[in-house]
């Protein structure tokens, strides 16, 4: 199957699923993807992902 028609039926088959299955093959899609990666990959991403998470707590904290 060529790109456009495998999306073409990715797109069918979103239209007739509810959001939740939809919701749930989209994360196991992902976490395959994660899971092809190297691990230093995954490590450095999920630090980044933390530390701009403890910014944002702290941009909250200081705004109340």
């Amino acid at each position: 199957m060529t790109g456009s028609v495998v999306f073409g039926a990715m797109a069918e088959q979103s239209k007739q699923r509810s959001p939740d299955l939809e919701g749930e093959r989209v994360r196991r899609l992902r976490l395959r993807a994660d899971g092809q990666r190297p691990l230093g990959v995954n490590l450095k991403e999920t630090i980044s992902l933390t530390r701009k998470l403890f910014e944002l707590r702290d941009a909250a904290r200081r705004a109340r």
